[in-house]
């Protein structure tokens, strides 16, 4: 039988006793939004004990045995070590004092009518005092949660590598903040985690803390965002940027495929860097030794084993040899030609540009290899006008002959 790391009962005591510290921080929570009062009665005090939680009865003298009895059957316990009857300090504490004659206070008020005087006088002090101004920069944390909707539905709960796998990226635009508060000296990311999955604030509106959600800290006037994934955080500095269209294979296919082995690939133009940017790893080499398979776990492709120098002119002549040179069509979209030129210039490219210029040199070698047809309607008519012309110029000769 194979040994279990924890004893089941080890594990349960480990889920009771966070049960407890949960119910003790609340208790403690409510203890300091409200606040107890104590009095003075005929005999003794009473004291509201928030530190020890305890709604705490000194005697002056030992009760008679009927005070004994209205204490206990009331909910209070004898505590030698403090030296006081006591029970917990809830608002349930003084609506039991009520019942103890004994302990009634000097003002001839009764104990749950001095607890409610006594937060009513916090309420009106509260708002009495002057607002303070809010710290210019306080630490904060805050939660975003990916919007709902058909479009960002393959973006929940995925893995970071496997979101950047497909192309994308943690984009702000597919999210939406759904809390933020103060950061507390010492909170870290894990602590966030642990306390909205099993302790929600009362305001949180969103799901429990899952992957696929980011954390933005603010902290010492920086910001950093932190990408919920499979295992702890992994932190993107790319939220915070505009974002790009993320380099995929597909953008820069030169249309050409070559055999291998294990199958036939289709050919792009990135470079090995690019691909492992992209989520690809090294599959396996062709046999002659010129191209690199590199896979993600579904897609393959093939890219150049030693890249080229100018890796804009060879991303151009492998178009083109393709697609039979390009056309010369004038449109919005550079060709990799215009390109190339620029970056000779000393003028910077994006590489999103050079992927939608290669995209737009295909459709160009399509158009120029596919030649518009007239149709069946507009051939009669030709036909129709070319025999229309024979007639009309026979007549003209038959004329001038006679």
């Amino acid at each position: 039988m194979e040994d279990k790391p924890f004893a089941t009962w080890a594990l349960s005591n480990n889920s009771a006793e966070i049960r407890r510290v949960k119910d003790r921080i609340k208790s403690l929570s409510q203890q300091k939004e409200i606040g107890f009062v104590g009095w003075k009665f005929d005999g003794g005090k009473v004291e509201a004990n928030t530190e020890a939680n305890r709604l705490q009865i000194f005697f002056e003298d030992k009760p008679d045995e009927a005070t004994r009895e209205a204490l206990k059957s009331n909910g209070f316990r004898w505590s030698p070590k403090a030296g006081a009857w006591q029970r917990q300090l809830t608002s349930n504490a003084y609506y039991a004092a009520d019942y103890v004659k004994a302990i009634a206070p000097l003002t001839e008020e009764k104990p749950t009518e001095l607890q409610r005087a006594h937060i009513r006088a916090q309420k009106v002090d509260a708002q009495e005092q002057p607002e303070q101004e809010a710290p210019q920069d306080k630490d904060t944390f805050s939660i975003y949660q990916i919007k709902g909707g058909d479009e960002t539905r393959d973006l929940r709960f995925e893995p970071y590598d496997r979101l950047t796998a497909t192309g994308h990226r943690v984009d702000p635009k597919n999210y939406a903040l759904v809390y933020s508060a103060e950061l507390t000296p010492g909170m870290s990311l894990e602590d966030i985690y642990t306390r909205f999955n099993i302790d929600h604030p009362k305001d949180f509106k969103g799901h429990s803390l899952s992957v696929s959600d980011v954390v933005v800290l603010h902290q010492n006037g920086q910001d950093t965002a932190h990408y919920v994934d499979s295992f702890g955080y992994k932190e993107v500095p790319e939220f915070f940027k505009e974002q790009e269209k993320a380099l995929i294979p597909d953008d820069l296919e030169t249309g050409e495929t070559i055999k291998t082995p294990r199958g036939t690939f289709y050919v792009t133009a990135m470079s090995r860097e690019q691909m492992e940017a992209a989520g690809y790893g090294l599959h396996h080499q062709s046999d002659d030794g010129k191209y690199l398979i590199m896979g993600n776990g579904t897609r393959a492709f093939a890219i150049f084993a030693e890249q080229p120098e100018n890796y804009l002119k060879a991303a151009e002549q492998t178009t083109e040899q393709n697609y039979n040179m390009i056309d010369g069509q004038i449109n919005n979209t550079p060709t990799v030609a215009e390109l190339e030129a620029k970056v000779k210039a000393g003028e910077t490219i994006s590489l999103v540009d050079l992927a939608e210029a290669v995209k737009a040199d295909k459709e160009r070698g399509k158009a120029a290899k596919t030649e518009k047809k007239p149709s069946i309607r507009a051939q009669l008519r030709a036909e129709k006008e070319q025999t229309q012309k024979k007639q009309a110029k026979q007549k003209t000769q038959d004329l001038e002959r006679s």
